[in-house]
């Protein structure tokens, strides 16, 4: 009986002693995580953009892998940090000076006043224009106002046809007026009378009928009109 009453005593201190250290286990365990809780919520909040723009890298640490950083689901929304379009994407007008118009026409472009079609925007020749190197300029029914525009080398389209029907804005075009062929829009155009018999005279487009051999507006009326080639030398 005293041998039971002493290991019934040596049990019951042993289960006590291990129930205090599952107890201190659990507090310690209980301590780490709170610990660590803080320590997350502190990095989440400093990383996080305000108002003084914060650290990118610590906001995507403190992101839930699961569900991606705060920062990345801002960026994919951000109209700021989108890709820009191309400036002739959708553009109702012409591009002049790599700007998007509402115009029609590179009539007010400055010195890039003639459209290369291909591309929509205005340039002062028509050398890189793609399939229309040659520089054409209709005017209204006074011989004023030039619109431009880059066409093919083809006698028998515009303007080495020398028909300038339809070739203003799509309505009736005519030769600018002109004294000299200093005062023509055109580099590699040519003054001469719009028809025989006739005291009126207009730029024509080196190439087209009755061209070849005068001067050209380049080198300051130095060049003259190569037709067979369309071009001013």
């Amino acid at each position: 009986m005293r041998l039971a009453g002493v290991t019934a005593v040596v049990v019951a201190a042993l289960v006590a002693a291990g129930c205090g250290l599952g107890l201190g286990g659990l507090e310690d365990v209980a301590s780490a995580r709170d610990a660590g809780s803080g320590a997350d919520v502190e990095a989440a909040t400093d990383g996080t953009v305000g108002d003084d723009g914060g650290e990118p890298e610590a906001a995507d640490e403190a992101g839930d892998p699961d569900t991606g950083s705060t920062v990345d689901a801002v960026a994919e929304g951000s109209t700021p940090d989108a890709p820009t379009p191309p400036v002739d994407a959708g553009c109702a007008g012409v591009v002049c000076n790599g700007a998007c118009t509402t115009a029609s026409t590179c009539a007010g472009c400055g010195g890039a006043n003639l459209l290369c079609a291909a591309t929509n925007t205005c340039t002062s020749d028509c050398t890189a224009c793609a399939g229309s190197p040659i520089q054409c300029f209709a005017c209204d029914v006074n011989r004023m106002n030039p619109i431009g525009t880059c066409q093919p080398d083809d006698p028998t389209s515009y303007c080495l046809d020398t028909s300038y029907a339809g070739a203003y804005a799509g309505g009736p075009g005519y030769h600018c007026g002109c004294t000299f062929a200093t005062d023509c829009p055109g580099d590699d155009q040519v003054c001469i009378a719009v028809g025989p018999a006739t005291t009126t005279f207009g730029c024509f487009t080196c190439g087209e009928a009755y061209t070849g051999g005068f001067s050209c507006k380049s080198g300051n009326g130095s060049a003259k009109c190569d037709a067979m080639k369309a071009t001013c030398h």
